[in-house]
Order: C-alpha cells, then sequence, then structure tokens
C-alpha cells in the first residue's frame, strides 16, 4: 500500500518547498504544505478506522493542497472500499497518468488494479461504458443471455398441448377398446361410445398439431434470437 510512501513525499515537498522559495514566500507556502499533510494525517487515521468517507474528504483535501499524485491512489483505495468501483477506476488511471518515477513493476501492478476493478465493476453493474461508435452499437451480455420470455411461452403452452393430446388419444384408445371388452350395448350405447371416441380422436389431433406447431415456432424463435446476440466478426 501507498499510503506510508505518500506521507514520506509530502514531507519531502515541504523541505523541497522550504529551500526553493525565496525568504519572503515561506510565510504562505510552508502553511500550505502543512496543511496537506495534516489532512493526509487525518485520512490515513480514517481509513484505518474504516470511516471511508471521511478518509476521502481528507485525501481529497489532501491533494488539493499539495497535488501529490500519489494521493489519487489513496483516493482510488477510499473509493474501492466505498463499493464505488467506477470512481476507483478513474482515481487510477489519473494516478498511472500523473505519478512519475512509477517502476515498471509499480505501473504494471496498478494497471493490474484497474482491470480488476473493472471486473468488480462489471460484477456490481456499475461498469464505465466502453467507448464506441455511435453508428455501431454494443449489445450488453452482462448478467447472461436470457431467451424471450414471449418465445418460453409459446414452448410451455405447446408442451402442455401436446400432452394434453396424448391424453385425448389414449382416452380414444380406450374408448374404442370398450366396444369390444364383450359387452351387450344397445345400438344407442354403441352410437354413444364411437361418437365419444371420434370426438376424443379429432381433439388429439387438433391439439397435437397445435402443440408440435408451437414448439418448433418458439424453438425457432429462441434459436433467431441467440443467433442475433452473437456480434458479427471483425472484416
Amino acid at each position: 500500500m501507498r499510503l506510508i510512501v505518500v506521507a514520506v513525499a509530502l514531507w519531502v515537498a515541504v523541505l523541497a518547498s522550504a529551500q526553493a522559495q525565496p525568504i519572503r514566500d515561506a510565510p504562505t507556502a510552508a502553511p500550505k504544505q502543512d496543511a496537506a499533510a495534516a489532512h493526509f494525517r487525518l485520512g490515513v487515521d480514517f481509513f484505518r478506522a474504516s470511516d471511508y468517507a471521511a478518509a476521502r474528504v481528507e485525501f481529497e483535501a489532501a491533494f488539493g493542497l499539495s497535488g501529490q499524485a500519489d494521493l489519487l491512489h489513496n483516493l482510488s483505495l477510499t473509493a474501492e472500499k466505498q463499493g464505488r468501483y467506477r470512481e476507483a477506476i478513474e482515481y487510477e488511471e489519473r494516478f498511472i497518468a500523473a505519478a512519475a518515477g512509477l517502476t515498471d513493476e509499480e505501473t504494471d501492478q496498478a494497471r493490474g488494479r484497474v482491470l480488476r476493478l473493472r471486473e468488480q465493476a462489471r460484477r456490481a453493474g456499475t461498469a464505465p461504458e466502453p467507448s464506441r461508435s455511435p453508428s455501431k452499437p454494443q449489445a450488453s451480455h452482462e448478467g447472461g443471455w436470457r431467451p424471450p420470455q414471449a418465445a418460453i411461452g409459446l414452448l410451455a403452452g405447446g408442451g402442455a398441448a401436446l400432452v394434453a393430446g396424448i391424453a385425448c388419444g389414449g382416452a380414444a384408445l380406450a374408448t374404442a377398446a370398450q366396444l369390444g371388452d364383450g359387452t351387450a350395448y344397445t345400438l344407442r350405447e354403441i352410437d354413444g361410445i364411437t361418437g365419444r371416441g371420434q370426438a376424443l380422436n379429432a381433439a388429439a389431433i387438433t391439439l397435437d398439431a397445435i402443440g408440435g406447431l408451437s414448439v418448433l415456432g418458439g424453438g425457432a424463435w429462441i434459436l433467431g434470437a441467440w443467433v442475433a446476440r452473437r456480434p458479427a466478426p471483425v472484416r
């Protein structure tokens, strides 16, 4: 963590300012650096006490007075603790751009932290939108792809119709078998049983046709939606 490094940098800046400025400027320059150091110390104390809102106020005040780039890293850490990943990313990117004297390892660590923050922001649903041309909108895939609800309803309805059709077909077969069970029926009873069997058979055919078409239509709808969501290949 770079908090202690920032403290050393601030005190070095105080000494350098006192030596570089003419004597007549010291009364105004020194209090400003002293105030920045005081705000920084308070920010560290609040951060360690998990009072991140207060720590952020103090770090911002210290940065406003001193302009020390390392304070941007501290602000990024504090914003992350608050769950404000977008602001944490912005602070860390400003830190990378403004900090001088960073080693390659420190730069890589900072950039790796930005990538990690972007992933956290994506999971939290607060990821900053990537820059893109207005003429080429980019579909969002956050949270995974989901098929259209209407297509799912069509599949469910078609499945229910198929089940009902099968049930009617079974009842029609049972009705037809009733005539051959050896029972002596009157002509009126035979006509009634035959009519009921024909009605059940017709209902089975109708329900099976409706159910089959619904299942095919819902499946085709979902397949088309899935194909449409895939980004076009870059040419």
